[in-house]
Parts: C-alpha cells; sequence; structure tokens
C-alpha cells in the first residue's frame, strides 16, 4: 500500500511531472503545453492510461480498432482509446452521434469522464448540471467556487486538466476503494517508490508508533 508523503501542495510543474512519471501525460519532459488545451481524443487517451488500460487495449487484437462514432476513423492513433472508453460508459460522443476526436474538451466534459474513471455513473451519481458541485464533494477540484458553478467552462486548459488529474488519482474508486494511483501500482505499470514520490498521496497529520504491545498468540496492540 502506498504509504502517504509529507509534502507541501505542488506546484502545476511538478503536478505535470508526476502524471508523466506516472505515464499518463506524454511530452519531453520540459514543456506539457500547460497553457494549450486539451483534444477529446487526448482526453481519452489520459483516462484509459489513469486506469492502468493502455497495454491492455493495445494487445486485445481488434477488439478495440472500431468505434460506434463515423467520425473517427480507423487507423487513427486514438481509436482504441475512444473505443475503451465507450464500451465503459466513461465518456459519450454528441447527440448527433459524432465523438468531435480533434475538438477541445470543455471543463465539465472533462470530470464527466474523471468521475466515471472514478466509478461516478452520468444520471446516476451526477447530472450534467451538477457535475461542479460533485466533482468538489469527491475532490477532483479544490476551489470553493464550484460549489456554486454551473456555466461550463469551454476554454479549458492543460494546466486546469492536469490540476483536476493529479487531486483524482488519490481518490478511491466508488466500487473498489482502491485509488488509480494505487492500481497503477497493483498493475505494476508504475513502482511503488516513483508513486509515493509523485506527492499525490500527502499526509499533514504526522504520526507515530509510540508503543507496541503484545496482547496474545495472535494480537498485537500498537499505539
Amino acid at each position: 500500500i502506498i504509504q502517504p508523503a509529507f509534502a507541501a501542495e505542488p506546484n502545476i510543474n511538478e503536478k505535470a511531472s508526476a502524471i508523466n512519471k506516472l505515464l499518463i501525460l506524454r511530452g519531453d519532459g520540459n514543456d506539457f503545453n500547460l497553457a494549450g488545451k486539451l483534444r477529446r481524443s487526448e482526453a481519452a487517451a489520459f483516462i484509459v492510461r489513469a486506469l492502468g488500460k493502455e497495454s491492455f487495449i493495445n494487445t486485445s487484437g481488434d477488439k478495440y480498432t472500431k468505434t460506434k462514432f463515423p467520425d473517427v476513423k480507423e487507423g487513427m492513433w486514438y481509436v482504441p482509446y475512444i473505443a475503451y472508453c465507450s464500451e465503459q460508459s466513461i465518456i459519450g460522443g454528441y447527440p448527433n452521434g459524432n465523438f468531435g476526436p480533434n475538438d477541445y474538451i470543455s471543463e465539465k466534459a472533462f470530470l464527466k469522464i474523471v468521475l466515471g474513471a472514478l466509478g461516478y455513473r452520468e444520471n446516476v451519481d451526477f447530472t450534467w448540471d451538477n457535475i461542479y458541485q460533485v466533482a468538489f464533494n469527491v475532490g477532483i477540484v479544490k476551489d470553493s467556487k464550484y460549489q456554486t458553478q454551473s456555466v461550463d467552462n469551454v476554454d479549458y486548459k492543460r494546466e486546469e486538466v492536469i490540476n483536476a488529474l493529479f487531486n483524482a488519482m488519490g481518490k478511491p474508486h466508488k466500487n473498489s476503494g482502491v485509488s488509480l494511483l494505487q492500481n497503477l501500482v497493483n498493475e505494476r505499470i508504475v513502482r511503488e517508490e516513483v508513486a509515493r514520490a509523485t506527492g499525490i498521496v500527502t499526509d499533514e497529520i504526522v504520526t507515530a508508533i509510540s508503543s507496541v504491545a503484545v496482547v496474545n498468540e495472535t494480537k498485537v496492540t500498537v499505539k
């Protein structure tokens, strides 16, 4: 189990570096285009990697080579990611049936798929109207403005994406109770020491063992 780290809140560059070390965010290690926007196809790839399923979809033969979306053409790099997220009901398309892989993703749309990755379901655990409030309650976003915000942010920057994803990686899955970060360790996608060094799991209260007492042959008490 990943042990909490004692550290101050990382800055955005440190968060981007952490997500990069978890093999989710790709870049040259120096420039992650944080001032740019994230395309919907890239968002699907982020979520598949956060779930630890990239290797799975790449070794599943023809299963994820097609999608139900007419504008997601076979052979494009993003097809398996979109196909998997669609299969798992994590991500959907537009009312006209298209997906818009090259469209920029809005804030509500990204928070929706992050909630989906954590096991929350639209129209069961949240609706389009209260996505911000649920994301705040879960801990994906931390600014108190989300408690009352309703209008979607269509100028959603990659910096904000990284902030949300960084927060989400340490949150427990609604059903399994296992965090996305812990799952990456369990699946041996990243080493425990790498996960610990990201600063995603933190503990602000310093604790220590003061005593260990043997109660009987099968029980000890630890304070």
